[in-house]
């Protein structure tokens, strides 16, 4: 191709210097007829190479273009070396040269000299008109070149005879019963005015608003008309819809394990003066008239307790002890084992149009009671906490069948105690936005958090004791787990005719 286009343009300059070697052989003027003839050359030349679209080369008015000032040029490249020959044929050439139908003003006269090598042919019309002080519009496959001051000329009095239609047209009126969009909505845009005070409607033109039957009835010119309709064929359609499930996924292990150990130790002794001794855990356990000095029998074994390093709701225990007439020797072993899981899975699902923000939750309000003071009164009012399932999605679907999907989950419970005799409330909330395929399941969070406690009571250097201090000391460990997991599968509706 490179090729081809560097003999083509060796051809155009052949052609141009025998035409130009005519006129400085002849001594009289030359004929129109040879410059016909060397046109015609260029004609036959430039019909051999295929045109091209040239990007970048001309902006679009409507279904007319106005050839751009830009500093880039992207069209086939030409030769071009004449001297004094007119502007009207070197147009000729060029529209010749891209296939292009060519319309020459009348104003449009003089001669002109240039030689171009390898130069865009976009650019050389440029360079053409702007030496010339001329202009050129594009409509279609018509090139139409003129002085600036006519193509303006021209330029105004389409846009007066535009807007004479608006202003002499008859009115028309048009009625449509929207079937998906919002009446007031269509009407607020049709209404509406840019920063330049443009609207849909004519400065003539009116719209009313039927909410009732969700109709509008506009009352304009034809060419108005026409295009707010061909509008509301492309808007007036069906939304999409989507269906998003969610699963709320909450797991919680527990375990714990106890063991202690309690003594005891009393008794009592009469000596040889008379008195009597006495040792014992508490000091409930010498209460006169009912107690370690009068008789064993009279004392309760809690009260011999030494160390009390027993468990609480034991489900395991042992026991020993040792008596005699006035001592007591007594120990408790006690021991508790327990685990337990729960599992909570909750799936709520809704279904929302396009971009339309949806909700739903379920749960309890919990009751409470809160104390106002008003002077010497106090009143008491009842309020409410809400412990629910919340689920809100805002969805969008792309042109692709994705789903954007902004989302907030809460899964709120009564916790297991009080404070002040208020209920607590344990909230896991989660707010997000993501991206997933239509029927793709999305893991959008997940919360784990695991405790484990150990814990030792023990007596005073007793329990630091070698193998020995166990018999003295109490041991617990209480291990948690609790994790939440949130899964979204969003679903578009297909609409089915």
């Amino acid at each position: 191709m490179k090729n081809k286009s560097n003999n083509i343009g060796s051809e155009l300059i052949v052609s141009g210097l025998l035409w130009l070697g005519l006129l400085i052989a002849s001594p009289i003027v030359v004929a129109e007829s040879e410059v016909d003839a060397a046109i015609e050359v260029m004609q036959k030349v430039s019909n051999d190479i295929s045109s091209s679209p040239d990007p970048g080369a001309d902006i679009t008015q409507g279904n007319r273009t106005v050839y751009e000032r830009s500093s880039s040029f992207g069209g086939d490249k030409l030769d071009l070396n004449f001297t004094d020959v007119r502007v009207n044929d070197v147009l000729q050439i060029l529209a010749d040269f891209k296939s292009l139908n060519l319309v020459v003003s009348d104003s449009v006269t003089g001669t002109m000299s240039l030689r171009l090598n390898q130069v865009p042919w976009d650019q050389a019309l440029e360079v053409i008109l702007r030496s010339s002080g001329l202009d050129a519009r594009k409509e279609g496959n018509i090139l139409e070149v003129a002085t600036l001051e006519e193509l303006e000329k021209g330029d105004a009095q389409r846009l007066r005879r535009g807007q004479n239609t608006h202003t002499l047209a008859p009115l028309e009126t048009y009625v449509s019963r929207l079937k998906y969009s919002d009446s007031a909505l269509i009407h607020s845009m049709l209404s509406q005015r840019d920063k330049n005070d443009n609207s849909l409607l004519s400065d003539r033109g009116s719209i009313i608003v039927d909410e009732r039957t969700n109709t509008i009835i506009i009352n304009d010119v034809a060419e108005k008309i026409a295009e707010i309709q061909n509008l509301l064929e492309l808007i007036d359609i069906p939304i999409r819809q989507v269906l998003m499930e969610a699963k709320i996924v909450i797991a919680n292990s527990d375990f714990r394990r106890e063991v202690g150990i309690s003594w005891g130790f009393m008794g009592t002794e009469l000596r040889s003066d008379g008195n009597r001794v006495g040792f014992s855990g508490t000091r409930d356990a010498f209460a006169l008239g009912d107690g370690l000095f009068d008789s064993l029998d009279n004392v309760s074994l809690d009260d011999s307790l030494v160390t009390d390093l027993g468990v609480s709701e034991a489900n395991t225990s042992f026991s020993l002890g040792y008596l005699t007439d006035d001592i007591l020797l007594d120990l408790e072993l006690s021991a508790l084992e327990a685990d337990g899981v729960v599992e909570i899975v909750s799936q709520p699902s809704v279904v929302s149009a396009d971009k339309q923000k949806a909700m739903i939750k379920s749960g309890v309000e919990i009751p409470y009671q809160t104390a106002n003071q008003n002077g010497t009164n106090t009143m008491t009012t009842v309020q409410f906490k809400e412990a629910v399932l919340q689920l809100e999605i805002t969805p969008q679907i792309t042109p692709d069948n994705q789903v954007i999907m902004d989302i907030m989950v809460k899964q709120d419970s009564i916790a297991s105690f009080a404070i002040n005799g208020e209920p607590v409330i344990s909230v896991n909330e989660l707010v997000n936005q993501a991206i997933v395929a239509d029927q793709q399941t999305l893991v959008i969070g997940g919360i784990f958090h695991s405790e484990e406690i150990n814990d030792n009571s023990q007596v005073p250097v007793m329990g630091d004791l070698p193998l020995l201090g166990n018999l003295f000391k109490k041991q617990m460990r209480t291990m948690e787990k609790r994790e939440i997991l949130i899964f979204i599968t969003p679903k578009i509706i297909e609409e089915h005719v």
